[in-house]
């Protein structure tokens, strides 16, 4: 059975869209987001729950368009949050990705969201015990690149990138001498683009943001002030509207 959910997306008075969910695609929750289809561009929405297909009259199989990418394993928006959200847009009569977008941090639901965390894929060095017992020793039987790159690795825990150690004259050449002597391993992890620091963060699958993960959002300081505000003590008065 066809699985639909209801995605509202950051277009003024634009009312809550039916995407069709792909068989090979997880369900995503309410709350959080996803990549979706509107005329010829792609733009960030929130699901906001399941679909009712009921008196739409649309043909799900010809008029439905799908989720083109899930971007968040978890809500984003905590239920009582997209409730109170949903509620405003019906109150002030506005879409409901209006007051969703106003709820969200900066930029989720721009354009950079959907890219995904800035990381990239690099070689990184890293001495084994026997590497660095040689790089220890005062007579090892290792030419002058390879006991500069032992010595910088030695000093590495995480290990140093390959261009890191080009840069320091260290080429391919020698670290795959030193990788069949087994002084050092050579593997791909994950650093993040422009730190230009060389060291690893992360294999991949290791548990850190991958490109099907959540995408890491700092609050505004506005938002840190108002999670610092002191809240007073309910003292018993109700606000009621309508």
């Amino acid at each position: 059975m066809a699985r639909h959910v209801s995605v509202a997306v950051p277009v003024p008075f634009l009312p809550p869209l039916t995407y069709r969910i792909p068989d090979d695609m997880p369900e995503p929750p309410a709350g959080s987001r996803v990549a979706v289809p509107l005329g010829r561009r792609v733009v960030t929405g929130c699901v906001i729950g399941d679909a009712d297909l009921g008196g739409n009259g649309a043909s799900p199989e010809t008029a439905i368009r799908d989720v083109a990418a899930c971007l968040d394993r978890e809500a984003l928006l905590p239920a009582p949050v997209l409730e109170l959200v949903l509620w405003v847009a019906e109150y002030y009569a506005c879409g409901p990705g209006e007051t969703i977008a106003a709820a969200l941090p900066p930029q989720a639901l721009s354009a950079a969201a959907r890219r995904g965390p800035r990381f990239k894929t690099e070689r990184v060095a890293t001495a084994t015990p026997l590497g660095r017992d040689a790089a220890r020793s005062s007579r090892p039987a290792l030419g002058r690149r390879q006991r500069e790159a032992l010595a910088a690795l030695g000093e590495a825990d995480g290990g140093l990138g390959v261009p890191a150690l080009a840069r320091r004259g260290v080429g391919a050449a020698t670290l795959a001498s030193l990788e069949r002597r087994g002084l050092i391993t050579l593997a791909a992890r994950r650093v993040e683009r422009g730190s230009g620091a060389g060291s690893a963060v992360g294999a991949p699958g290791s548990g850190g943001s991958g490109a099907g993960g959540a995408i890491p959002l700092e609050a505004t300081p506005d938002q840190r002030r108002a999670g610092r505000w002191p809240r007073p003590r309910n003292t018993g008065r109700r606000c009621c509207t309508g």
